[in-house]
């Protein structure tokens, strides 16, 4: 099942990154967010193996994508002498997930409530939607210059 999920990664990768110069940064992360939350949520309730193997295939196509566009998302909005402070920040924040990770782990021993603790609280991602401004290099990147002046005005406050 590792090995599954870690193949579909890659191919998520390909994918998805794609996807992300295609739709955007923003609606894109909330594509693959979504993608995630059901799957894993679904792989709940399987009753076969093979069902639950294509389930973990489908996540594993997102993974990859939901730690990587926060930080791409987050390295476009910064100047390039706050790019390292983000990197740390950006791994500080997976490597104290792995850890709340384990003690979620402890607390929920069933598998299927498991998959259920670490996806469902995933949908209060969704509160920063409106909050979100798209990348203004893609922006930029894609001729829409006054969305992207618009997000470059907030960020300069």
């Amino acid at each position: 099942a590792l090995v599954v999920f870690g193949i579909s990664g890659l191919i998520g990768n390909y994918i998805f990154g794609y996807l992300q110069d295609y739709y955007g940064r923003k609606p894109s992360f909330y594509i693959y967010l979504s993608i995630e939350i059901v799957s894993c949520a679904l792989s709940a309730f399987t009753w076969s193996f093979p069902s639950w193997i294509v389930l973990r295939f489908i996540v594993g196509l997102t993974v990859p994508a939901i730690l990587a566009s926060p930080y791409v998302l987050a390295i476009e909005m910064v100047g390039p002498e706050h790019r390292v402070f983000c990197t740390i920040v950006s791994n500080i924040a997976y490597s104290i997930g792995l850890t709340l990770l384990a003690g979620i782990v402890y607390i929920f021993r069933d598998w299927r409530v498991l998959s259920l603790a670490v996806s469902l609280p995933l949908t209060l991602l969704f509160l920063c939607f409106c909050s979100l401004p798209e990348s203004p290099r893609w922006l930029i990147a894609t001729h829409k210059f006054k969305r992207a002046a618009k997000v470059m005005k907030t960020i300069a406050r």
